[in-house]
């Protein structure tokens, strides 16, 4: 596994720019400014508290659980906006200065809660073993448990494809047993802590998650066909590494050398101090953008064409090793036939 890579980032240009482009974009809103002093304030009442008390509180004022898409509803007056401006509380919007391309000028955003659109998360769930890239035993480590991991909510996927798929698949599918399809890991550490043990836990957490997907890849694609010399696109996911100081948002993804030997990097995307008022709102645009992206219906669809795909070749397997049994036993009855025949000759 490689950490800030930036030789091996810079070899694609167009990937890194759309990884960037992701977490940057902006948003139909943005987190207003008393709802950051509440996250300072909070910051330095909780300095000292420890890691799970402290992130329990926090990731609920920076991660909220709605926030504003395209909408249908005619957009009021400027006065009755002022009237009805949300008190911080709920979803902690205001307006943009600089209006998104996708809206309308007479239609106004409409809150929609992130569950509504798929997404399910765990908390300090320990992963399926045996999905880290690298030999565990050899180097120590153990299975990762994040502090949170972003992902689809399991009813989200045609329910009758459950059945068609085997145990093992199903462990890849659910990589943090609870959600399907997990996207985003958080990594915390409280004031005792620095954000190297971080950094160190959400390359392992991110790494698990690609290599699952480039395993489910596999059951459809086969080997050869997965292991270019290029970025593989269907497996990147993003990563936190988040003390009470600051935060740092990553994409982990996976290249093939020539030798088809795979490496998992890691690299930076953004930091983020979180004393300062214009980061933390930067903080909150970056993670509301990343669940976005995950929760994209492109994506979902792409996923389900692999399922799809993925029960489709078992079955296929199963059906090739149920005729080669039958093979068998027909070569064998054939066998005991012919000897027979010649003992009675």
């Amino acid at each position: 596994m490689h950490f800030e890579n930036d030789a091996a980032f810079d070899r694609y240009p167009a990937f890194k720019e759309m990884t960037f482009d992701v977490v940057s974009r902006e948003r139909n809103s943005i987190m207003a400014p008393r709802s950051a002093k509440k996250i300072q304030e909070y910051q330095k009442e909780n300095a000292l508290a420890n890691e799970k008390e402290y992130f329990s509180g926090i990731h609920r004022m920076v991660i909220k659980d709605e926030r504003l898409v395209p909408g249908q509803k005619p957009k009021p007056s400027k006065a009755a906006q002022d009237e009805d401006k949300d008190d911080g509380e709920q979803i902690d919007a205001e307006f943009s200065q600089e209006r998104d391309d996708t809206l309308q000028t007479d239609v106004e955003p409409a809150c929609l809660a992130f569950k509504h659109s798929g997404m399910d998360k765990t908390q300090d769930q320990v992963f399926i073993e045996g999905l880290l890239p690298i030999l565990e035993k050899n180097f120590g480590l153990l299975t990762p448990k994040p502090d949170f991991v972003f992902g689809f909510k399991i009813d989200m996927f045609p329910s009758e494809l459950t059945p068609r798929l085997s145990n093992g698949v199903l462990q890849l599918i659910r990589v943090a047993p609870g959600i399907e399809h997990p996207f985003f890991v958080i990594e915390g550490k409280g004031s005792s802590g620095p954000i190297e043990e971080a950094e160190n836990q959400a390359i392992r957490s991110g790494a698990a998650l690609v290599n699952a997907r480039r395993l489910l890849q596999q059951k459809v694609l086969g080997v050869s066909q997965t292991e270019t010399r290029a970025p593989d696109l269907a497996s990147w996911v993003f990563s936190c590494a988040w003390v009470p100081r600051m935060a740092e948002i990553f994409v982990n993804w996976l290249e093939f050398n020539p030798n088809g030997e795979p490496y998992y990097h890691m690299n930076l995307i953004e930091t983020y101090m979180m004393n300062r008022e214009g980061e933390i709102q930067a903080f909150r645009r970056a993670i509301h953008n990343i669940l976005d992206w995950g929760l994209q219906p492109a994506r979902k669809q792409a996923l389900d064409e692999l399922l799809v795909g993925i029960a489709a070749a078992e079955e296929a397997a199963k059906e090739e090793k149920r005729a080669a049994e039958e093979d068998k036993k027909a070569e064998a009855k054939r066998q005991k036939a012919a000897k027979k025949a010649g003992k009675e000759a």
